[in-house]
């Protein structure tokens, strides 16, 4: 093996050698056109397409065991090796020139460039007193690295040293990822994310460096405290964190790129500062970008899908501008080092991590093609790395998300790997002709009918069934999204039993019920009043939100959710995600078993959540739907949508 290895890096180094006998390596530039490129060691302008985690070994089970995807390696292939050829095989013919970051070294040598990821936000593995304040604790996800600490410095150096020392001379290397997706945000939540890690800071115990240096930073100011004594803070934070990790970095490798500290999409860097301060020290900024696109329109959009965005209601904008704009301002390149758009097809719950979901692998491929186009496109980027190799299906307590370009038992997704095969294919080719023409990618699909729409609507072959005894909703949880003014870094997810109505009317097909819904401090008290419509000739039914009242404490409030209780434990428990991660076109027909039949569902609201199995379903949770809004009432005000909040059920005969 290390025979190999020697051989393979001397040919590594002999291929890259110019006269003179130095080595060339990998840098970017901007060309005559305006476009930003990465330059290979030879000299040629290379546009990256590269994927993330390309792994022998698969990802973690939660149970222990080894992961599917490493034992049908061991199965399938002699060795390593073995894998490795099978792999480089795929991802030429798909069209990709790169291993994105903590991807397998058996593939290395090949001809693709690579990305090393140094990670100097953990502390030491074995931390003496001294090193405990190097990180600013957070109650929600991981730390925050904290620069305050006398040992900051010292910590940088010997992590750039233990982690870099090899890789000097390695001319396939094309640069150095700082950090992933530090939270500049502070708490997830926070209503102020420019500022928020200054609330995190103030947060730590007495004696915490970050906290000393905070109190003394606004102690010498006449605003101290203010939002604009915050933004300085966080100015002095970035320029802190790049001057010394980037300065570690020169002093054990001078020649490969710096690629920043891959920001959390374009709301995770908290003040613009700190991009500012990273395209300053840095080679590259890179960003992982987890974009909603609109299938109808042609439209790839910036806001609603960023892993602090909890609540989901950022104003809808399309996203290539913004970056370009970003772009122009830092006068360095952008690198996407994280994108993809996970499909429920195929047994995902999809219940954590970035990425629009799609309801089928054909609606994957069309909104990946169209991010790919808008990217290659964009003279601001230079490049992308695709998130990810193979699916993290065997971790249903975490991502549990059909990411990758096969899954776990090393089947490609035919439609996603043929659509980068042929794009890729003439990519290059397109890159300076602009934009693509925006157009529908997916029919439209009507629009939403109305109450007296569904009671007059013909339906063909209605047989006569009569209801089932669903909307009287006792198998279902109300769950709301409210938020106390009192401190609104905080969103809680409140669950409701309906149980009885407090008030009732009918009047011929329609039923009115009002419910009383109180937590269980009492805190939170509301009157939910319902209205449905149900149909006689045929299992379908149509529901309405009246009004929410607030008869408790003044309460911000944001999404009604439906949760269909199943009568006894599903297989696979589906948890709900903020407004706008799951982002159904309106009007799909996903079906679902409940009690014995399947489950159909209609919904006007993008904000829809619920997956399909390839085989049928089966021991899965019915899903829950919510109807999003953002107000705040005060006790005694009420709530009515502005919108209709209609939702068409049907239940049939699963066997049938």
């Amino acid at each position: 093996m290390k025979k190999n290895a020697i051989l393979a890096l001397a040919v590594s180094m002999a291929a890259f050698a110019l006269e003179g006998g130095e080595l060339s390596y990998w840098s970017v530039r901007k060309d005559a056109d305006g476009y930003w490129t990465f330059v290979d060691p030879r000299g040629r302008d290379v546009f990256i397409r590269g994927v993330e985690q390309v792994v022998w070994r698969g990802h973690g089970a939660p149970d222990g065991n080894p992961p599917a995807y490493r034992a049908h390696n061991i199965a399938k292939f002699p060795n390593r090796k073995a894998w490795a050829d099978d792999t480089e095989a795929k991802l030429r013919a798909w069209g990709f020139n790169a291993l994105g970051g903590w991807s397998d070294e058996t593939l290395r040598g090949r001809g693709f460039g690579h990305f090393v990821h140094v990670g100097f936000a953990w502390p030491p593995l074995f931390m003496v007193d001294e090193d405990r304040d190097l990180k600013i604790d957070r109650k929600t996800g991981r730390f925050f690295p904290n620069v305050f600490s006398p040992r900051w410095e010292y910590h940088c150096h010997v992590l750039a040293r233990s982690r870099l020392i090899l890789q000097g001379s390695d001319a396939d290397l094309i640069g150095i990822y700082l950090d992933g997706e530090l939270p500049w945000w502070g708490e997830n939540g926070c209503p102020d994310r420019e500022v928020g890690l200054c609330d995190v800071i103030c947060a730590q115990p007495e004696g915490h460096s970050a906290r000393k240096a905070y109190d003394e930073f606004m102690a010498a100011r006449p605003d101290g405290g203010s939002r604009a004594a915050k933004l300085a803070f966080m100015k002095l934070i970035a320029e802190r964190y790049f001057k010394t990790t980037t300065a570690a970095v020169r002093r054990i490798d001078r020649r490969h790129l710096i690629m920043g500290c891959m920001f959390a999409g374009l709301r995770g860097y908290g003040p613009f500062s700190t991009m500012e301060a990273c395209a300053k020290y840095c080679d590259v900024v890179t960003l992982d970008i987890y974009p909603p696109v609109d299938l109808e329109k042609g439209v790839v959009l910036r806001a609603g899908t960023d892993l602090a965005d909890v609540k989901g209601d950022a104003t809808e904008r399309e996203l290539f501008p913004e970056l370009d704009r970003i772009g122009r301002i830092l006068d360095k390149p952008l690198h996407v080092t994280e994108w993809s758009f996970p499909s429920v097809e195929g047994g995902f719950p999809c219940v954590n991590g970035g990425g629009m979901r799609f309801r089928t692998q054909h609606e994957r491929a069309l909104a990946s093609r169209l991010f790919a186009e808008m990217m290659n496109a964009s003279p601001s980027i230079a490049g992308y790395n695709y998130f990810m190799w193979v699916d993290l299906q065997n971790r249903p307590k975490t991502q549990a998300c059909g990411y990758g370009l096969i899954n776990e038992a090393g089947e490609p997704y035919a439609e996603l790997v043929k659509m980068f095969e042929e794009f890729h294919a003439g990519a290059d080719a397109a890159r300076k002709k602009g934009y693509p023409s925006r157009k529908s990618l997916v029919p439209p699909l009507g629009p939403v009918p109305s109450a007296a729409d569904f009671a007059a609507r013909e339906i063909p072959g209605a047989s006569g069934r009569a209801m089932l005894d669903v909307f009287d909703f006792t198998n279902v949880t109300i769950v709301l999204i409210v938020r106390d003014p009192a401190n609104p870094v905080r969103w809680d997810w409140r669950r409701f039993a309906l149980g009885k109505p407090v008030a009732e009317t009918t009047n011929g097909n329609t039923v009115c019920r009002t419910y009383r819904i109180e937590s269980p401090r009492g805190k939170f008290r509301f009157a939910l009043t319902m209205r449905n419509w149900f149909r006689t000739d045929c299992p379908e039914a149509l529901s309405e939100v009246v009004s929410v009242e607030n008869f408790g404490e003044k309460a911000e409030f944001g999404t009604v959710f439906w949760r269909f209780n199943s009568p006894k434990p599903p297989e696979t428990l589906i948890s709900p995600m903020p407004p706008k991660w799951c982002t159904w076109r309106p009007w799909v027909d996903l079906s679902f078993p409940w009690n014995g039949h399947a489950l159909h569902i209609l919904s006007p609201e993008n904000s829809t959540y619920g997956e399909t199995l390839e085989n049928g379903g089966r021991g899965v949770r019915p899903p829950d739907l919510g109807y999003s809004t953002a107000c705040t009432l005060a006790a005694g005000e009420t709530w009515r949508p502005k919108d209709a909040a209609y939702y068409i059920f049907r239940i049939e005969d699963a066997k049938k």
